[in-house]
């Protein structure tokens, strides 16, 4: 339910309900927000500061992230969206597909010559023939070694898709035999996330447990399952290459070391002599991809939907609370403190904690001057953390006597823990509490 201010929104919690604060819902609000601010104020360049948290810095639905994809085609995976290939995005391997200019696809498409990179021509027109509605079936890889032996022996390491690659190549036709397809119409339920499409596209509110979409679903005359087919002869169409058919599609990497076990992974192999973190990335596909121009651009959702209104977006570092969103998490730790000066009486029924919640966040208990206070000491703490990084006597900044570095902790150290303004700045928050 939202307020008259866009930037205020109320939520029913509990997963039973209108469940939690999400990314999509944080998205939502940005862009009433982002509306609201361009009738205003047309003439006027914004930019909005958010911490450092993944909510905000999360990608989009369909964003160019490495990390969101398999490592074989098919099977749970982000369905990615179409890039346009630049010379950046391309490596000089042979097995390349795509050169620049061309738009590449990161799924397989029906009116395309794609097929998996293990499979040779002719394996994939017995899927293709509509005439001829067949399969391969392959026999154990302990039978296809034995049947290569006699011709090409494979390598000792040599993985599932490279010995039906090299038993394709050489025409070994006692590794594997021609079957019809069982294809079948089934029905089978919506995901979570095509539920929520359903849900979102008639403007109702959405849930996070499977039982509450499809209740929802149903309730309101709304499909809950579709029918698909299975045994088709071409299975892979519409589903997501993987990062590897990807890399050697881009010429990234080489097919025949794709084939080799061992030799590539997803996060890389272990480097020899580290400990159990360290990854030689030169072995990574999700590196190797991530390096290339359109992914290593890709804009985070919040970011691409406050740049389509011509502003933009700062995020404070992780961790330090005390630099974010203009003070906003003084502000969090004031209510808090407010809230539990309460009575408990006066907040124990559903009803009357929402009322109480409602009241904390109105200009009677968070003045103006108040908010300018929170503000004022979060730029002091940018403006102390800028000289002392930067030096404090080398000229560069001037920092405020009344914030020194010793107001501020010692920035140095490194924080790798979720800190609240509540509990760092406790006596500044309690000082401004005693005001009214």
């Amino acid at each position: 339910m939202h307020n008259c201010d866009p930037s205020i929104e109320f939520s029913d919690y509990g997963k039973n309900n209108q469940g939690y604060q999400r990314s999509e819902n944080m998205a939502i609000q940005t862009e009433n927000l982002c509306d609201c601010l361009k009738e205003l104020y047309p003439d006027f360049h914004f930019v909005l500061l958010f911490d450092h948290s993944s909510g905000h810095s999360k990608s989009q639905d369909n964003g160019l992230k490495a990390s969101n994809l398999g490592v074989d085609y098919g099977g749970v995976q982000t369905n990615i969206r179409d890039s346009v290939i630049c010379q950046d995005c391309i490596g000089n391997e042979p097995d390349r597909t795509v050169n620049v200019g061309d738009t590449y696809s990161h799924q397989f498409k029906e009116d395309s010559n794609d097929k998996p990179m293990h499979m040779l021509s002719v394996e994939a027109e017995y899927h293709r023939n509509e005439d001829q509605p067949k399969k391969y079936d392959w026999k154990s890889d302990a039978q296809i070694r034995k049947a290569l032996h006699a011709n090409v022996p494979p390598p000792p390491n040599a993985s599932t898709e490279l010995l039906r690659y090299m038993s394709l190549k050489n025409n070994i036709i006692d590794s594997k035999k021609l079957v019809p397809c069982n294809v079948k119409h089934v029905p089978t339920n919506f995901s979570d996330d095509e539920l929520r499409h359903i849900l979102q596209a008639q403007d109702l509110l959405v849930s996070d447990t499977t039982k509450i979409l499809q209740r929802q679903c149903t309730s309101h005359g709304l499909p809950t399952t579709k029918h698909v087919t299975t045994g088709l002869k071409r299975w892979w169409i519409d589903s997501p290459k993987g990062l590897k058919q990807i890399c050697v599609e881009c010429g990234l990497v080489a097919l025949q070391k794709t084939l080799v076990q061992g030799h590539y992974s997803k996060e890389g192999k272990k480097s020899d002599g580290g400990n159990d973190r360290d990854y030689d990335l030169a072995t990574s596909y999700i590196y190797i991809l991530s390096q290339m121009k359109d992914f290593k651009n890709e804009k985070p959702l919040l970011r691409k939907i406050v740049e389509e209104y011509g502003y933009e977006v700062w995020l404070t570092p992780k961790y330090h609370c005390e630099l974010a969103g203009e003070g906003i998490e003084y502000m969090w730790g004031f209510t808090k403190w407010i809230y539990r000066r309460i009575p408990k009486a006066k907040k124990k029924l559903k009803k009357d904690f929402f009322k109480s919640v409602k009241e904390l966040i109105t200009n009677e208990w968070i003045p103006v001057d108040c908010i300018r206070r929170f503000s004022g000491r979060a730029r002091r703490n940018i403006v102390a953390y800028y000289a002392n990084h930067h030096g404090e006597n080398n000229g560069v900044v001037t920092v405020d006597k009344k914030v020194s570095l010793k107001l501020i902790e010692k920035t140095v150290k490194v924080f790798k823990t979720h800190r609240a303004a509540i509990d760092s700045n406790t006596k500044f928050i309690k000082e401004e509490s005693e005001r009214y």
